[in-house]
């Protein structure tokens, strides 16, 4: 560079660039949480598998009653019919086949999209760390804690209900 003026192969750098906006989440140990609806229908479907277990008695053996998620054809075929059929065209029974039936948004828990003061996120500290443990040494030493900020989204609040039909061989199996 010769008398202050850039040549060709110097590139002048803008001081104002933003420094805020070059974050990078490389060495990021917290993972981004998102929750969809297709995870609350995994839910859904856990819960009936894994705590519930439905389960019939049937010729003196013990039956555990599948599920289906039913997709809006499949469950309008079964409205149609009175039952399941599988791939093949048998009739599935015992069967418990469930769908999302509403979804609608629930604005008395939290409503973000206030017009003078939106807030579709929410700034947290953390204060105590394994890096900045509560300890007198600290403070006698004046050393300054780190501090770790998390931006976490503000969630859409939903209410969904669910509709659920129980297929049985025998009306005492559906009973229990």
């Amino acid at each position: 560079m010769a008398g202050n003026k850039p040549t060709p192969n110097y590139e002048v750098k803008d001081n104002l660039e933003n420094r805020g906006l070059q974050v990078s989440r490389d060495n990021d140990t917290v993972e981004t949480i998102t929750v969809g609806v297709k995870d609350i229908d995994e839910a859904i479907f856990y819960y009936f598998n894994n705590v519930l277990k439905p389960q019939v008695t049937q010729n003196g053996g013990v039956i555990n009653v599948p599920l289906v998620y039913s997709s809006p054809e499949r469950w309008a075929a079964m409205q149609k019919d009175g039952y399941y059929r599988d791939k093949n065209g048998k009739m599935q029974a015992p069967l418990i086949t469930f769908r999302r039936a509403s979804l609608e948004k629930n604005r008395d828990l939290g409503n973000k999209l206030d017009g003078n003061n939106p807030q579709n996120f929410g700034i947290f500290t953390k204060k105590y760390t394994r890096k900045n443990a509560y300890d007198r040494f600290s403070i006698l030493n004046n050393r300054v804690k780190d501090t770790e900020m998390y931006a976490v989204a503000i969630p859409d609040y939903v209410n969904i209900v669910y509709n659920c039909v129980i297929f049985t061989d025998y009306m005492e199996q559906n009973n229990y």
